[in-house]
């Protein structure tokens, strides 16, 4: 994956930016403080190895909902419990969706979370992530028949 990145990244102008959009996992900045994830290397560790404060993680995660792959069935997620990153973050908030900064995320210290799946892990998300966008509810994509 990083190759593929250098070699779109080589064909823009100098100075260009880039957005990449993937699953929270592979953009991650670095995964050893994850329990079960310490040899995984993301293709964001990389990015943010050339690019360091240049680069940014943003990670994805949901407070409550369902999701689904492709060819599975609709699953629910379990409610985040109030210790959580999740639960923290909806506490005295009636909003639908909340950004917590790297400081903000960073405050929290290790803390159970499920940016990279849908069970929760201890980890400092600080290390793992530069922010990270929380919705109240997630809602599983409709795939087309075609």
């Amino acid at each position: 994956m990083y190759r593929n990145f250098r070699w779109w990244m080589s064909r823009l102008p100098a100075h260009s930016k880039a957005i990449l959009w993937a699953s929270t996992p592979h953009l991650a900045k670095d995964l050893r403080g994850v329990p079960g994830q310490e040899h995984i290397v993301p293709l964001g560790s990389f990015i943010h190895r050339e690019f360091k404060s240049q680069s940014f993680a943003l990670g994805f995660s949901a407070y409550s909902g369902s999701y689904t792959v492709v060819r599975q069935p609709v699953r629910q997620l379990k409610v985040a419990p109030g210790d959580s990153l999740e639960g923290q973050a909806f506490r005295n908030h009636a909003s639908d969706t909340r950004y917590l900064t790297l400081r903000q995320i960073q405050k929290l210290g290790s803390v159970p979370a499920r940016p990279l799946g849908a069970e929760f892990q201890s980890a400092k998300w600080g290390e793992v992530l530069d922010g990270i966008l929380l919705f109240r509810e997630e809602h599983p994509p409709t795939f087309s028949k075609q």
